[in-house]
């Protein structure tokens, strides 16, 4: 049943993100509107992709989560941490926001928060050459898969065998990469609506998912 709705809620998304974006493509400057295009180009193998999730099943707890975990809502204080803002994603309905479902998907905002700070990292970049944005875009996103391993393996090692992940490794990345689409395509259809001009780092971003996957090619 889980796997149904999570596959329901992924289709009407990208459905959604496929119509804004054919919508507003004569309105995008580049880099966004090439890289819309050719995400565009891939719509019917996205669709298949995600409905291969429907007859999935996966072990693990669902619990109590976050529902919008990204870096913007931990507040660093001395030697601590505080974690801000439980009302989850504020387009979410509050039964949605209610309900219990996976850590995978706060792990996966997480992950995704940190893979957006590295993209904006290296859109902010000033007065750089071709040559040298292109140097500093692979050391910054190889400095980011090293923060996204690192979250990933503490997290693991900190819970320890809480049953909260399937038990098969492979189910877990599975899982895991569902939400992580879900929460590259929310992205999208958020920089769409309130900052057409980061819009390229989560189309980027959901083409790298999907390369991953082995969806489309890298």
């Amino acid at each position: 049943d889980d796997s149904e709705r999570w596959t329901e809620t992924l289709l009407a998304r990208a459905r959604n993100v496929f119509v804004l974006l054919k919508g507003n493509l004569a309105n995008l400057t580049e880099p966004a509107s090439t890289l819309a295009e050719r995400l565009l180009e891939h719509c019917d193998a996205v669709i298949g992709h995600i409905e291969q999730a429907r007859s999935e099943t996966y072990d693990g707890m669902k619990i109590r989560h976050h529902g919008d975990f990204h870096l913007g809502q931990v507040l660093m204080a001395k030697d601590d941490a505080y974690i801000l803002d439980f009302e989850g994603e504020p387009r979410r309905s509050l039964e949605e926001r209610r309900s219990k479902e996976p850590p995978a998907r706060d792990i996966a905002g997480f992950i995704r928060s940190i893979d957006y700070a590295a993209s904006a990292a290296i859109h902010r970049a000033p007065n750089l050459s071709p040559e040298d944005r292109t140097t500093l875009a692979h050391r910054i996103r190889a400095l980011g898969e090293r923060m996204m391993a690192a979250y990933w393996e503490s997290y693991r090692e900190t819970l320890g065998d809480a049953h909260l992940w399937p038990a098969e490794e492979p189910k877990t990345h599975d899982l895991l990469n569902l939400f992580m689409l879900e929460k590259a395509l929310y992205e999208i259809g958020y920089e769409l609506s309130n900052r057409p001009s980061w819009l390229h780092i989560p189309i980027e971003a959901t083409l790298r998912i999907l390369a991953q996957r082995g969806v489309i090619r890298p």
